[in-house]
């Protein structure tokens, strides 16, 4: 009976860390995981950052129409962007670099950044238009950027915050 209560203890401790772990795990789709779960939850975080107070179906309505607007004319340049940060991969692993083609395709990218700025800028104002005073106050007040608020980008290049994953 003595050397069955030792056993006892150590299986106990076992199934209770198996479970643990098994119940940590269930979140986990495979190794795509983090990124899919940071696709499913961009768009659910732009909605979140529209929770202002107070706002009424038809500007919601408006504002992810301004939104939508706004991707659909930025789709393009941001194409171009990632055609240019390709290129410069190449540019940059060549066995001669050019520092010249470097660095002009460092511009290119830049003016391209610049112009999705500039739009963003634009839609920005325009949905401050439709907003009352005090819902100005809270949008103005909303963190922005990546690395306001509780966004779910990758920070110092961990994984998914939502599990366990490194």
């Amino acid at each position: 009976m003595k050397s069955l209560k030792p056993m006892l203890v150590t299986l106990l401790s076992i199934f209770i860390l198996a479970g643990s772990a098994l119940a940590q795990g269930l979140d986990n789709d495979g190794p795509m995981h983090g990124r899919m779960q940071h696709h499913k939850m961009m768009g659910q975080k732009m909605m979140h950052r529209m929770d202002i107070p107070g706002l009424t179906d038809k500007q919601k309505a408006e504002m992810k129409k301004i939104r939508l607007a706004q991707m659909d004319a930025t789709k393009d340049i941001r194409n171009q962007i990632m055609e240019k940060k390709a290129h410069l991969h190449t540019l940059q692993t060549a066995d001669k670099a050019s520092m010249k083609a470097i660095n002009a395709t460092i511009d290119e990218i830049s003016a391209l950044k610049t112009q999705i700025a500039k739009k963003w800028a634009a839609t920005q104002q325009k949905i401050r238009s439709l907003l009352t005073p005090e819902q100005r106050t809270m949008f103005d007040n909303r963190p922005m950027g990546k690395k306001g608020g509780d966004r779910h980008g990758r920070g110092m290049r961990k994984g998914c915050p939502n599990c366990n994953r490194r």
